[in-house]
């Protein structure tokens, strides 16, 4: 490009002094030289233009020469960039859609994981009820067994001890019952809190287990780019099923 530019204004020089030749030549005839000069002096200077101009299309020539074969190993240079960076494209996607693929697998057994340990819950939460139900019947049922039974020994001691015309084992079985009474209380109270833990318990985990599905549902819905159509998680809470 500089020597481009070089040539230009040099070519420019010439012109002007061209132009300064033909008002020399000019004056030289109005001064009354002989023609004859004239014609050499204009012949001269034509020629000197030629030449200047064949140099400075030759020099033409071999820029333009230049620029090609500069051009031309960029373009090659550049192609081997482009083939090198399609290549690692290509391999990118390769790793891209495995690892994509290894995503939906451990999403798909992250779901299916929850799903098992909801119908674990479910299941332990039914028991737990049975469990609950009977222990009730079955306290209930021996409540009312024990009452029958103390009030039969109370009735025996009572017609042993109008025979003895004494109070004192009456009073003392009495007390007996009174205690036996307050250890069965006690030990209902004991067994309805510890149901009542393990219900609570329960709804933790239910809770926790909801707040989990969110906070998963959201991560999915994030990396399908909030696309409203993007699968979601079905989950109803134990406590709906209860």
């Amino acid at each position: 490009m500089e020597e481009s530019l070089m040539e230009s204004n040099k070519r420019n020089e010439i012109l002007e002094e061209r132009m300064k030749n033909m008002e020399e030549i000019r004056s030289l005839e109005e001064r009354h030289i002989p023609i004859t000069e004239t014609i050499k002096a204009a012949c001269y200077y034509l020629e000197e233009s030629s030449r200047i101009i064949d140099s400075f299309m030759k020099n033409q020539q071999k820029s333009d020469r230049e620029v090609q074969k500069m051009f031309k190993e960029h373009v090659e240079l550049n192609q081997g960039k482009l083939e090198k960076l399609e290549l690692q494209l290509i391999e990118n996607s390769d790793i891209l859609s495995k690892k994509i693929e290894e995503t939906e697998e451990k999403t798909e057994k992250t779901i299916e994981n929850h799903a098992t340990l909801r119908q674990f819950v479910m299941e332990n939460r039914q028991m737990l009820r049975k469990l609950q139900s009977q222990m009730k019947e079955n306290s209930e049922v021996h409540s009312k067994s024990i009452t029958e039974s103390l009030e039969e020994v109370r009735k025996k001691i009572k017609e042993i001890s109008n025979y003895d015309h004494s109070k004192q084992p009456e009073n003392t079985v009495d007390e007996k019952i009174q205690n036996n009474s307050e250890i069965g209380a006690a030990v209902e109270i004991s067994m309805q809190t510890q149901l009542t833990g393990v219900e609570n318990q329960i709804k933790q985990t239910d809770g926790n287990l909801n707040s989990w599905i969110m906070k998963f549902q959201q991560r999915i819905n994030a990396r399908n780019g909030g696309n409203a159509g993007a699968p979601r998680i079905a989950y109803s809470s134990i406590r709906d099923v209860s």
